[in-house]
């Protein structure tokens, strides 16, 4: 069995290059653990990340401050908690040029990723059609036999950060329900995923109908414990506890970026 396990720091220093297209797991459990650690690592470095992530928080601040991002994909730039609300470092750093955006529709961001994991040249959707999204460079609308219909060309990360309840040692990944798009994202990775967990387990036997991102594409586990947080995590029947939202840490994350 080729072991994935290793620490954060080495699974970043080892996995994440300047000038990366970086994709950052949403869905219900999030990445902070991993994202912080690029951060740490890459602060004032000038990397020049493409930031792929469904929707930015608080804590996506950090990237903007620590002059890592060129480029950001989303679907939403603000704050989350307690409200939704505009960011200012997000709105000043696009209106200055100084990081571009390019804003995609929730559904057409995953289904982007969709494509790339299996493989697809385009995938159809009926999601920006007659909006100012139709603009955007992987976008185009096709006449065919049953009509016009709008395609997608796949979204390809160089590599994806994630956080799960468990792994095993070998780099199968479980995730327990709502998924959103991250494991989309890790198998459309070019290289694979970074994935920290809450706990690293020997034997997934027992949960194998819950593990959504296999061993192969995988480059590294990290067990991190409440390495979601200041999100939260929902285990399910998974061998880790559950644990939620921490809103105080959210309002003072919201506070402390603007």
């Amino acid at each position: 069995m080729n072991e994935k396990v290793v620490s954060l720091t080495d699974a970043i220093s080892d996995n994440v290059r300047a000038g990366d297209s970086i994709y950052l797991g949403v869905g219900h459990t999030r990445w902070t653990a991993a994202a912080s650690e690029v951060v740490r690592q890459w602060w004032g470095k000038d990397p020049g990340f493409e930031l792929l992530m469904l929707s930015l928080s608080s804590l996506g601040t950090l990237f903007f401050k620590g002059g890592l991002v060129r480029k950001v994909l989303t679907g939403y730039s603000g704050d989350t908690f307690p409200n939704f609300t505009p960011n200012p470092i997000f709105a000043s750093s696009y209106a200055r040029g100084e990081v571009e955006v390019e804003h995609w529709s929730f559904l057409a961001f995953t289904q982007r990723l969709e494509a790339a994991a299996r493989g697809l040249p385009a995938i159809v959707t009926r999601s920006i059609a007659g909006s100012s999204m139709e603009e955007n460079p992987a976008f185009t609308r096709v006449t065919t036999e049953l009509g016009e219909i709008g395609l997608l060309a796949p979204l390809f990360p160089d590599v994806a950060l994630l956080h799960a309840p468990v792994a095993d040692r070998a780099g199968n990944v479980a995730l327990h329900p709502p998924l959103l798009e991250s494991p989309w994202g890790a198998l459309a990775a070019r290289r694979g995923a970074v994935v920290t967990v809450e706990k690293v387990v020997d034997d997934l036997s027992e949960w194998s109908h819950l593990v959504r991102i296999p061993a192969h594409r995988v480059l590294a586990v990290c067990e991190v414990p409440m390495g979601a947080h200041p999100g939260g995590l929902f285990s399910g029947a998974l061998p880790v506890e559950s644990y939620g939202e921490d809103y105080d840490f959210w309002i003072e994350a919201r506070a402390a970026s603007r």
